[in-house]
């Protein structure tokens, strides 16, 4: 797995991570320490990579999707995800944003 994050001008700025690999839902959360510097975002964009390794024999199915939570101002007391979304506490909720894709599915 990787992430990678860029400036607005493509410089690469290295805030993403791997939050938490949520092994028992087998769905991996990703964090970025987004920031600004001279009013300019280090997150502007970026990339996640997986690679899967077939280690079984038959097809089996493989599914992702992605939910993208923002928040300024809060404070963030838990994460989680699976097959029903990401989940996310707050102490102090702050401004927040929350958008999801729908899952695609493909045999391995």
């Amino acid at each position: 797995m990787s992430v990678s994050t860029y400036d607005e001008r493509n410089r690469s700025t290295r805030l993403g991570y791997l939050k938490s690999s949520n092994l028992n839902n087998k769905a991996p959360i990703f964090g970025v320490r987004d920031h600004e510097v001279g009013f300019v975002s280090q997150a502007d964009h970026g990339y996640m990579g997986v690679t899967l390794s077939k280690t079984c024999r038959g097809a089996r199915e493989v599914a992702a999707a992605f939910d993208y939570e923002a928040n300024q101002g809060g404070s963030v007391m838990s994460v989680s995800a699976g097959w029903g979304g990401l989940s996310v506490s707050y102490s102090n909720q702050g401004l927040t944003l929350q958008k999801g894709t729908n899952p695609i599915y493909w045999k391995m």
